[in-house]
């Protein structure tokens, strides 16, 4: 028998131990910690069990460091009190929130044919329900306490699922020809294009909010953002840096919908940002692989990489000038 068909069980001696220790001492319901030290101590050690068997099955380095930040914010509340506490708490509660859903729909899309995702969804979304249902029963701090509510997330299954298929799809794996798509670029390229295009894109903004106070900002995004990519493959801030988005499917222009895609996504997770960028600079290794990825979140959700525009040779050189 292959224990890897247990792995994604790993997190629940955790979350029963939260569960457990809660419910032996739930008084103090305004920062989510029981009040007396020794269900205290059990419930923190629930929640670090819980983010370990979390980091067996978190698909990347970047969920791995939010189940660390997750730990370090359940650990550091007791000691802040006040509160300091109840946001350390929430932080915390809301990140493992997260893991929870990630994992799980990761290790379907993974695993599962089509059909079988179907299935699985519905079986998570179940789950989640039943612990959505113990939030009407605030009597009983076994069923109404934080470890259920985490575990409630679920009913975002089918979701989670569906967008990771779009996303394993518009991945998939396809070597790209330096000669004519360029070479990945690197982390610190890219951050220069980045703050480039963004300085550039919050004077528009702040310059269009007298004209046009409630539809500047849509419109910076499109005529800074979404068409430039679509059409010529980069910002100005890119175009400065010799850089270029293209598709992985055949390294042309990423079109509208790719490129709406690739906004979306990186608007809608900044955390990401600032966890790329520790990992990047401590070259942290956490399980398989480290530092920062040639692709982030926003490449793999569009199909899209970011490469160094290819120089041309001195022969295409010397045909441009004849």
């Amino acid at each position: 028998m292959e224990l890897r068909r247990f792995v994604p069980l790993a997190p629940l001696p955790g979350a029963v131990l939260v569960v457990v220790m809660y419910g032996i001492d739930a008084a103090a319901e305004s920062t989510g910690y029981p009040t007396h030290p020794w269900p205290l101590y059990g419930s923190i050690v629930g929640w670090c069990l819980l983010l370990i068997g979390l980091m067996f099955v978190a698909p990347s380095l970047v969920t791995r460091w939010m189940a660390i930040l997750a730990a370090v914010s359940f650990a550091a509340g007791p000691v802040n009190p006040g509160t300091a506490e109840t946001a350390l708490f929430g932080i915390g509660f809301v990140l493992t929130a997260a893991l929870i859903v990630i994992a799980a729909a990761v290790y379907v899309v993974q695993t599962q044919s089509p059909r079988g995702r179907v299935a699985w969804s519905a079986g998570l979304t179940a789950l989640g329900v039943g612990a959505l249902f113990s939030f009407g029963f605030p009597s009983s701090p076994f069923l109404d306490n934080p470890g259920t509510q985490v575990w409630a997330t679920l009913v975002l299954a089918p979701a989670a699922v569906a967008f990771g298929s779009v996303w394993r799809w518009l991945d998939r794996p396809v070597t790209l020809d330096p000669a004519k798509s360029g070479t990945a670029a690197s982390f610190t390229r890219r951050f220069g294009a980045g703050l480039v295009s963004w300085v550039i894109f919050g004077v528009a903004v702040a310059a269009l909010g007298g004209v046009l106070p409630f539809i500047s900002y849509p419109i910076c995004v499109v005529l800074l953002q979404v068409l430039p990519t679509a059409v010529w493959g980069r910002t100005v801030g890119q175009l400065g840096t010799g850089l270029k988005v293209v598709r992985v499917d055949g390294g042309g222009s990423p079109g509208w919908l790719r490129a709406a895609v690739r906004f979306v996504v990186f608007q809608s997770v900044p955390v990401l940002g600032p966890i790329y960028f520790i990992a990047w600079a401590l070259n942290a290794r956490i399980g398989r692989g480290g530092g920062v990825p040639e692709r982030l979140a926003w490449d793999r959700a569009s199909g899209t990489a970011v490469v160094k525009v290819p120089r041309p040779t001195v022969a295409e050189k010397s045909i441009v000038r004849t």
